[in-house]
């Protein structure tokens, strides 16, 4: 079984670190099929050893649960669902790095001849995410794309890349404001660069989509390669985040200024945006998952398990010894199953808050992620913090895992797997 928080990305860049001393809670009923008493017509009867009933409810906290830690190769970020941009060090994960990818083009192609340009700059409209210090200065750099912005198959992933020009078109240095949502990033880019899109479009030299990204492919945004603060979100929708080129127009003896924006496309297929999201893990215990077949066992990591789900970390949960539970005597069924995770005190805070809920996938053995899980109800099965206890640290994940239970003890009862 297979944890991840969830984000299209998919899930967002949330941040885990579970002690392994946690537990699978079992509710059983055993059936002996050797009593002679009968069930009622109204139903089981409940009993205990001092009774006479063929019932019993056995309840088991005991079972060992094994977690290990491992690293997915890529994900899928093509269209995802924020711009994610920035750079911070970690103890356990090194130092992650999100940039942004994408194309960006006019709905119109046409620029009043008596036009007079001003300036061009790139606006990104936060959209209330980020992870880590947000008092740090970030310092962001927009590079020009120099190939088409198209994937080698049919995504592009979080270890996609694509070439850039070497000098920026514009930086900026700056103190992230990423819960103000009236509030916009504005990075002021190349006069040169500007004035060169404004006079090809106004002389009508570029009238189409296509002569568009003949001359401008898109634009790279990163953050310094010396930064260790934050990583931000903004939104990816048409209107929130553009590069802007302000004119002006005489009208009625007055000067009036007017704005033209290039918006972005994250609905083409094959994808035009895409988030690259790496790290270093140089010098961390994480540093040996090299490849997704690399297994870290918590008890190699201090009795700990990990998630990062930007950078693909998750982790991996086995019941090696559930087919124990067919050393009870009767026909055994499960009531209830219950997993509950607790997350190491210490490594969340307001900069790294523990998410709400993740989601549960299978898994085999070679670490493919198999199909997700789901309740009786048909819902995605998830995992829910529970803070009602905080003030006395007693804080958990839960996950209700009797459908998933009762289907290995199926699986183990006919054909030996689990």
């Amino acid at each position: 079984m297979n944890l991840h928080t969830k984000n299209k990305l998919h899930y967002g860049l949330k941040v885990l670190r579970f002690t392994s001393l946690n537990g699978l809670f079992l509710i059983l009923t055993a059936i002996s099929l050797s009593s002679c008493h009968n069930l009622t017509d109204d139903g089981l009867i409940v009993g205990d050893e001092e009774t006479n009933s063929n019932l019993k409810v056995i309840k088991i906290d005991t079972l060992t649960v094994k977690f290990s830690t491992y690293k997915f190769d890529s994900l899928i970020t093509s269209n995802a669902s924020r711009i994610l941009i920035g750079q911070y060090e970690d103890p356990s994960f090194g130092k992650i790095k999100a940039s942004s990818f994408f194309e960006l083009k006019p709905t119109t192609y046409s620029i009043d001849e008596d036009a007079v340009f001003d300036s061009i700059c790139m606006v990104l409209k936060y959209d209330d995410y980020y992870i880590n210090d947000t008092l740090q200065p970030c310092t962001f750099h927009v590079r020009r794309i120099s190939e088409n912005v198209k994937p080698e198959e049919d995504y592009f992933y979080t270890t996609s890349s694509l070439t850039t020009y070497a000098e920026p078109l514009g930086s900026k240095t700056f103190l992230p404001r990423p819960l103000s949502e009236a509030d916009s990033l504005h990075i002021k880019l190349s006069h040169l660069f500007g004035t060169q899109i404004f006079e090809k479009i106004q002389d009508n030299e570029i009238n189409s989509e296509d002569e568009f990204l003949e001359f401008f492919k898109g634009v790279q945004i990163e953050a310094d390669e010396n930064d260790n603060s934050a990583i931000l979100g903004f939104s990816n929708t048409t209107s929130d985040s553009v590069l802007r080129i302000y004119f002006s127009l005489e009208e009625a003896g007055e000067i009036v200024s007017y704005h033209y924006d290039m918006k972005m496309d994250v609905t083409s297929t094959p994808a035009k945006f895409f988030n690259r999201i790496v790290s270093d893990r140089n010098g961390t215990d994480l540093a040996i998952l090299s490849n997704q077949s690399i297994t870290l066992s918590d008890v190699d990591a201090n009795k700990l398990a990990f998630i990062q789900s930007g950078i693909g970390i998750v982790t991996k949960i086995e019941f090696p010894y559930l087919k124990d539970i067919y050393d009870i005597p009767g026909q055994v069924s499960v009531l209830d199953a219950k997993l509950y995770l607790n997350p190491k005190l210490g490594t969340y805070s307001t900069l790294q808050p523990l998410p709400e809920t993740f989601e549960i996938y299978q898994v085999n053995r070679k670490n493919y992620l198999g199909s997700q899980m789901y309740d009786t109800a048909g819902n995605e099965l998830m995992a829910y913090l529970n803070t009602e206890n905080s003030e006395f640290q007693n804080i958990y994940y839960s996950v209700d895992m009797g459908i998933y239970i009762e289907g290995l003890l199926q699986s183990e009862y006919e054909d030996g797997t689990a």
